[in-house]
């Protein structure tokens, strides 16, 4: 059990620092119109990191749960897409300075979470 939550939390980590470095609050950032219900800067740091500990917390548990071979690929596809979607929103959004493409990428991140839902049911 000790191997997948070595590189479950080694994934989260690499994904978080990724995260970190391709977002810049800077002036386009802060000149953006965003809603009165729009959370403080300092509130996505810790809720990203909540959110992505309980997803490895997941993948470690589909897979320390599973004796059949093929769910062993069929749960680090359904992980691995989910972390390329992940990835790519940040450099969309804040590094190309590009909300129209980060918002065309959305639902394929809510479809990559919908098939770890379906995907990883007992």
């Amino acid at each position: 059990m000790t191997l997948p939550i070595i590189v479950a939390g080694s994934l989260t980590l690499l994904l978080l620092l990724v995260g970190g470095l391709t977002t810049n609050v800077g002036p386009w950032y802060r000149d953006l119109r965003k809603p009165s219900w729009n959370p403080p800067n300092w509130a996505f740091g810790p809720a990203w990191t909540l959110i992505l500990g309980l997803a490895a917390w997941a993948g470690v548990l589909a897979w320390t749960h599973t004796t059949d071979g093929g769910a062993y690929v069929r749960i680090a596809a359904l992980f691995a897409t989910n972390i390329v979607f992940h990835a790519l929103w940040s450099p969309l959004f804040f590094n190309l300075r590009r909300p129209d493409w980060a918002l065309i990428e959305v639902p394929f991140l809510w479809l990559s979470i919908l098939g770890l839902i379906v995907g990883l049911a007992p």
